[in-house]
């Protein structure tokens, strides 16, 4: 396991359920990624399409 490189930060709290049914409201999700740019860059353009309709 690696430490997370990527942490997304999310607009307000959401519900979380754990595989054994625990709920807690997360405001970001961390993430270990093996290509951590790639990934930021998909999810930038995504935000910006959401954010353009």
């Amino acid at each position: 396991m690696a430490p997370p490189n990527v942490r997304i930060e999310l607009a307000e709290p959401v519900r979380a359920v754990s595989l054994l049914g625990a709920e807690r409201q997360v405001t970001g999700i961390a993430l270990a990624l093996e290509h951590p740019s790639d990934a930021v860059a998909v999810l930038k353009s995504h935000a910006e399409q959401a954010a353009a309709t």
